[in-house]
């Protein structure tokens, strides 16, 4: 049939502009909010669509969580995790990666928040058999500060005048990438916003364990209002650079 314009099918060869692996890793990456910020090598993914898949969520205070399609950006469900505006409500997302082998990490993820209140943060765990990496950001909607974890195990200022935008349809995009191999931190991003940590040094200390790695999304309620959080898309990176 017809259309107006030749066929040039039999006759110009086909050619694969982009490598397979750049259209899965954007592929991957259409879940998210983010998809200009593709350095790193996607070796897992979470959206919730199919319930918690290997995720261990753990609510602590008064907090809950339960998965839901209220809002939600792929696949019609997101993870819900409720405050109540008591000190101490915590809901934490983890998960076991298995072992990748040394070298740079990446985490990144979708949320959205009813209210200016609470914090939401990202870890990164490596224990290497004798030492334990912790690597840490949050944001504060509270002091609208973002902070990173420093090698003291302290929270520090990255940025202390980010504004956020409250709404549960308002999505936002976290992301964090270390190097376990050399200890130190990368870079954070927070929507258009990016901020080089190199340099840094990742909080450790020594500990016999298994070698293993974990990453967890977790959300802190305020004690000046409740707000529920949903969390979306939640990519895990390899090879960042």
């Amino acid at each position: 049939m017809s259309h107006g314009r030749p066929d040039w099918y039999n006759i110009a060869p086909l050619v694969q502009i982009h490598a397979s692996e750049d259209i899965n890793e954007l592929a991957a990456r259409l879940d998210n909010v983010n998809v200009f910020d593709r350095r790193g090598n996607v070796v897992d993914t979470e959206t919730f669509a199919y319930g918690l898949g290997g995720c261990y969520v753990v609510p602590g205070g008064g907090a809950s969580y339960e998965l839901s399609c209220a809002y939600s950006r792929s696949d019609g469900l997101s993870l819900k995790c409720l405050t109540t505006g008591l000190d101490f409500d915590s809901v934490t997302i983890d998960k076991y990666q298995g072992v990748q082998g040394s070298g740079s990490r990446g985490l990144e993820v979708s949320w959205s928040a009813t209210a200016k209140h609470g914090q939401i943060g990202i870890a990164l765990w490596y224990h290497t058999g004798t030492l334990y990496y912790w690597a840490q950001v949050y944001y504060d909607f509270d002091t609208e500060t973002l902070y990173y974890l420093d090698d003291a195990g302290v929270g520090q200022e990255i940025d202390n005048a980010l504004l956020l935008s409250a709404g549960g349809s308002v999505w936002h995009y976290l992301k964090l990438a270390v190097d376990f191999e050399a200890g130190k931190y990368l870079r954070v991003l927070v929507d258009g916003h990016s901020y080089s940590l190199a340099g840094i040094t990742i909080h450790s200390h020594a500990e016999s364990a298994d070698i293993s790695e974990n990453w967890h999304v977790f959300v802190v309620g305020s004690v000046i209002a409740a707000s529920d959080y949903y969390i979306d898309s939640m990519i895990y990176t390899i090879n960042e650079n």
